[in-house]
């Protein structure tokens, strides 16, 4: 965030910088060609792993819409929405419908 001390190192060059507490960290660094699976060794005590875009990537995705959808349907497991839109081929949800959302997260990746 600009005015911070962390935002002014980054300016001046610093890369990477870190934040941390004896509780939390947050790194930051510029780097070319990032992989998102250079990552998953920090998750290897999850279950599950959410990632926030990649629509057209070749993890399974419940795509967050509005009026339609605008992924691949490679992969797609489900749509959640706050309009009125209903995708032909797979369940779709009301964004508040929290319970049917994660029941199918549940049967869907203890599927595989």
């Amino acid at each position: 965030m600009p005015g911070t001390d962390t935002y002014r190192l980054r300016q001046a060059g610093s890369n990477p910088t870190v934040i941390y507490s004896q509780n939390k960290f947050a790194m930051t660094k510029t780097q070319k060609n990032i992989c998102i699976q250079n990552f998953f060794g920090y998750f290897n005590d999850c279950d599950i792993v959410i990632i926030e875009g990649l629509k057209d990537s070749d993890f399974h995705k419940i795509e967050v819409v509005i009026e339609k959808s605008t992924s691949n349907n490679h992969n797609l497991i489900a749509i959640v929405t706050d309009g009125d839109f209903i995708h032909p081929d797979v369940p779709t949800f009301k964004r508040n419908d929290i319970l049917s959302i994660v029941n199918l997260m549940k049967k869907h990746f203890q599927a595989l």
